[in-house]
């Protein structure tokens, strides 16, 4: 009987899998910086004098985007070392 090792297709599928994540982030991305600057527009963020409810809503449009790209880029490489990780 031979025996066949099926390590090497499930690395080159999270391979694939993570470069899929990868890419989709990098096309959100465009769309989500746009979304940003029209809150921070209609917030009107670049007025000296805001409250700190606004100021606090421009803070959060403005952090929105790295958090977003640091939780799919996490994501991708978390399907990437998964194998690593769980120790199958």
């Amino acid at each position: 009987m031979i025996r066949r090792n099926k390590k090497g297709q499930m690395i080159l599928f999270g391979f694939m899998l993570a470069v899929a994540i990868i890419v989709l982030t990098m096309g959100i991305i465009g769309m989500l910086s746009q979304s940003n600057a029209d809150a921070q527009s209609a917030m009107n963020c670049t007025s000296p004098a805001l409250d700190k409810y606004t100021q606090a809503g421009c803070w959060v449009a403005d952090l929105t985007l790295p958090y977003v790209i640091a939780i799919f880029i996490g994501i991708a490489g978390i399907v990437l070392g998964a194998k690593y990780l769980i120790g199958g």
